[in-house]
Parts: structure tokens; C-alpha cells; sequence
């Protein structure tokens, strides 16, 4: 391997690995990475790394001369000692795994101590990438499909008994409870699911005769012009009755309401049939299925 120079990358040049880092991403015909994808184009994935806090973000960067030929970044979560791994992305005609696993190494001396948990999410074309994060011990595999819906949803009444309303602390027993056991590593909390709505967050609880049923939450990405479906579920005891197509219908018709979103997408695990039934039946088409793995670091004493 030829000799590399792998350094930190400081808040105020992250936006200037934007190029490198679009072109590397669509290398194989597809994404690679999905944490990485973060726009339509390069310019689009510089401006999220230019409004990334400095505190949420770590980049490392290998360079030949003067020449960038590799990187590595996470956005993290210290509070759940968790870093949502981007890349490592390597130039063509360098040994990818042995440039990579440099990478790797050096962005996990930038990461604070607390931060144990890595999560990666890649296409499952890119077959390079998924050989390198097993070999360094990564697992937990689980496959999911990305879907997409390019139009609002028909004009529909609600079920009968059905209200959709703002969440209320009140229900956090049976809401909160549910999301922690159908979504138990999300990156909302269940007690983030009731601080009040952002401008840029939707999310409502479904009422059946006055009890809670199921909920939804969607937010509005700007740098992809579109909506994105983090959560929706319902409670077992009020499955059958239409209550997740109103919900999914909520987050579609609140999306498609903001000014210049073209898409509303969301994820899937493979093996929820019934999410994917519903989803494709509300006009939404598979884009691509990812795989998500993990690696959980020892407490150091």
C-alpha cells in the first residue's frame, strides 16, 4: 500500500470532502453508504455537512501527497453512545480494505469514549464494503428495503372511531411502550417522541374510542426535498381496523403540504410483511435493499 497521511478533519472543512465523498458513494452504480447519503448531489451533501454540529460529527480524511483518497466520518449521539458510521469511502486503484481498515481505526480514536456502538447501513450491492465491515467484526445483520411514493394519497375518511391528534404525555405508557418494542435501537427515544413538534417534525397518535391505538412520525428533509417516515406502528389489539393507513396517509398528506417535497420515502425491515403490504398498496416502490450492521466496542475500565 502506498504511504498515506490520515488525519482529522476540523467542523470547517468537512463541506469541502463533499465531492469526493458523492463520487466514491456512487461508485458501484448505486449508493454504497447510506449513512453518507445525504442529498441529491454533491452540493446537497455539502451543505448537511456545512449545518452538521461540530459536537454531532467526526471526519478523519487519507491523502497520497496532496491528493484526498479516503475517508471516514460518523454522526453520533453521545447521550446514546451511539455513531452512525459514513464510509470509509476509498479512491479507486488503492486497496480498499487496507485503506479503509487505517480509516476506521483512525475515526475511532477521534470518537468520545462514551460512543461504543457503531452502526453502519450499506447498500447490499456493494459487496466490497459489507466483506470489510464483517471482517472488522461487525454483525447483527438485518436486510431492509427503502421505499418511495412520488404523490399524495387519495382523499379517504378516517375508520370509524378513529382521531388522529397531537401527541400528549398522557399516553406515553402505551405509546412510548410500544415504539421501545417494535423499534428498541431507534435514534428517537420514546420519551423524544413527545417533545413538541419541530417545524420540520409531524407526529400524531391514533385515538380508537378514545384510547391510543398507534402512532406516526415523519419529518421533512430539506437536502432530499421529501418526507421521511421514521416510525409508524400499532398496537396489536388494534390491528385490522385501517388504523395504520390512516396513519401512513397522515404522514403522506402532512408531507406532500410542505413547500417543494417531490417524495416521501421510509425503511422497511424484509421480514415485516404486513408493512411492506401496506406500503406498497399506498403507492409506494421499493428502491433498494440495504443492510444494516453493528459492532458494540468493550468499556474500556
Amino acid at each position: 500500500m502506498r504511504a498515506l497521511q490520515i488525519e482529522p478533519v476540523p467542523p470547517s472543512g468537512w463541506a469541502a470532502l463533499a465531492p469526493f465523498i458523492f463520487a466514491c458513494n456512487h461508485s458501484e452504480g448505486d449508493v454504497c453508504c447510506l449513512h453518507s447519503h445525504t442529498g441529491l448531489d454533491a452540493a446537497a451533501y455539502a451543505e448537511e455537512l456545512r449545518t452538521l454540529p461540530a459536537e454531532e460529527g467526526r471526519y478523519v480524511a487519507a491523502y497520497a501527497g496532496a491528493a484526498l483518497v479516503g475517508m471516514a466520518g460518523a454522526e453520533i449521539d453521545v447521550e446514546l453512545g451511539r455513531a452512525w458510521l459514513r464510509g470509509p469511502l476509498v479512491a479507486a486503484g488503492f486497496d480498499f480494505a487496507a485503506v479503509a481498515a487505517e480509516l476506521l481505526r483512525a475515526l475511532e480514536r477521534e470518537l468520545p469514549p462514551q460512543v461504543l456502538r457503531h452502526d453502519v447501513f450499506v447498500c447490499e450491492r456493494w459487496a466490497e464494503g459489507l466483506a470489510f465491515f464483517r471482517a472488522q467484526g461487525f454483525g447483527g445483520e438485518a436486510a431492509f428495503d427503502e421505499f418511495s411514493a412520488a404523490e399524495p394519497p387519495p382523499a379517504r375518511p378516517l375508520p370509524p372511531g378513529v382521531q388522529l391528534v397531537a401527541a400528549q404525555r398522557r399516553w406515553r405508557a402505551a405509546i412510548g411502550g410500544l415504539h421501545e418494542a417494535e423499534f428498541p435501537s431507534a435514534y428517537v427515544t420514546a420519551d423524544g417522541l413527545f417533545a413538541p413538534d419541530a417545524d420540520d417534525v409531524h407526529m400524531r397518535v391514533a385515538l380508537a374510542g378514545g384510547e391510543p391505538a398507534g402512532y406516526v412520525r415523519v419529518h421533512l428533509d430539506a437536502q432530499w426535498q421529501e418526507g421521511y417516515v421514521d416510525f409508524l406502528a400499532v398496537l396489536a389489539a388494534f390491528r385490522g381496523r385501517g388504523i395504520g393507513r390512516a396513519l401512513l396517509y397522515e404522514a403522506l398528506r402532512w408531507s406532500f403540504a410542505q413547500p417543494g417535497v417531490r417524495a416521501v420515502s421510509l425503511t422497511v425491515r424484509k421480514d415485516r410483511l404486513a408493512a411492506r403490504a401496506l406500503y406498497a398498496s399506498a403507492g409506494f416502490r421499493r428502491v433498494r435493499t440495504c443492510i444494516g450492521l453493528r459492532r458494540v466496542l468493550p468499556r474500556q475500565p
